[in-house]
């Protein structure tokens, strides 16, 4: 895996480098990040490198801990369950509040990332899909006209990727999501904010289920919060 940067906007690179090596599984979560080889890796100063785990540790995607140095975040079951939770009331409200305001131009963009997520899920492309996933869930993030709720589902998204990584989610999972998120998108096509909200939430309860299967601990709380 190439992890190398251009000279041009540096400070962005090594963050958007790194954060793609961590979720797409070139580094596994607890494994320990040495500077001194990042820094040969990405090919940049030992300054630059540390301001880039500095915001990636922002987005808890990094852990630091004193006298053992930066290491891939782990998400524990409480965790995990924590996000999905805060996932299903953010994300059925921000695609009821985009159905009611969405764009042809913002719906042909989504449906342009959901072929690439399928195309890359096809070829075994974890950095493509999670490209035109972030494309995908940007959009509705991005116009949902409330700026809170999709900052705090931007904030989410790195994490539940890293939760997929850690949990290795078979194809099997990754095909059914992407067919999950194309009935959330003809429902937004619709313009059905109501069956779009449903589909939103079936989706996440399909996720979840899905990593409790792969979760090291099984479940012993309830389930996500009902809508």
């Amino acid at each position: 895996m190439d992890l190398r940067v251009t000279p041009r906007l540096v400070q962005s690179q090594i963050v958007s480098k790194l954060r793609e090596a961590i979720l797409s599984g070139h580094f596994k979560p607890g494994e320990r990040l040495v500077e001194s080889t990042l820094c040969e890796m990405v090919n940049v100063s030992r300054s630059s490198l540390r301001e880039a785990l500095r915001r990636l540790e922002g987005e808890k995607l990094i852990l630091n801990v004193p006298n053992r140095g930066p290491s891939v975040a782990e998400i524990s079951w409480v965790e995990a369950e924590e996000i999905y939770n805060a996932r299903i009331l953010l994300e059925a409200e921000a695609v009821t509040q985009f159905t009611k305001r969405v764009t042809d131009r913002e719906i042909v963009r989504m449906r342009a990332a959901l072929r690439e997520i399928v195309r890359a899920i096809e070829n075994d492309d974890p950095i493509g899909r999670l490209r035109a996933t972030s494309e995908f869930y940007g959009t509705i993030f991005s116009n949902c006209n409330n700026s809170i709720i999709g900052g705090l589902l931007e904030s989410l998204q790195a994490r539940i990727n890293l939760l997929r990584t850690q949990n290795n989610q078979p194809k099997s999972r990754a095909r059914a999501g992407a067919k999950e998120m194309d009935e959330i998108l003809k429902m937004i096509e619709k313009r059905d904010s109501g069956a779009a909200r449903k589909a939103t939430i079936a989706h996440v309860r399909a996720a979840w289920d899905g990593a409790k299967k792969l979760f090291p601990l099984k479940a012993k709380s309830g389930s996500l919060n009902p809508m």
